[in-house]
């Protein structure tokens, strides 16, 4: 496995089936937290988003409309901690911005069980 490898699942007992970043520059994460429901928005709400390859931990909370944004980040796979839960996030390229302009992903945040 090199650095722009991570496992994804294993698909036989000890092997494991990679997914592969291809360095082309940076990457810029743009989500817009709700609740389990999806009906209401995380407005002014802490997380963390973390890069699970080279250790990128970003601190904030969300704006008025759950909208979180960062960019120039390096390429990596992300996840975002708040209130105790772990999901990953899209990434995304800085090059492909214009494709994304007032598109955030929306982040459905599982309630604690």
């Amino acid at each position: 496995m090199d650095e722009h490898q991570t496992p994804v699942s294993r698909t036989i007992p000890g092997l494991m089936h990679l997914n592969t970043l291809v360095p082309r520059g940076p990457c810029f994460v743009y989500v817009q937290l709700r609740d389990d429901t999806t009906d209401e928005i995380l407005a002014a709400t802490n997380y963390v988003v973390r890069g699970l390859l080279y250790g990128t931990n970003i601190a904030a909370a969300t704006d008025a409309k759950g909208i979180l944004r960062h960019e120039y980040l390096r390429a990596d796979h992300y996840e975002l901690d708040s209130n105790g839960v772990t999901e990953r996030i899209e990434s995304y390229f800085m090059d492909e911005m214009q494709n994304y302009t007032d598109k955030p992903w929306v982040l459905r945040l599982r309630a604690q069980d």
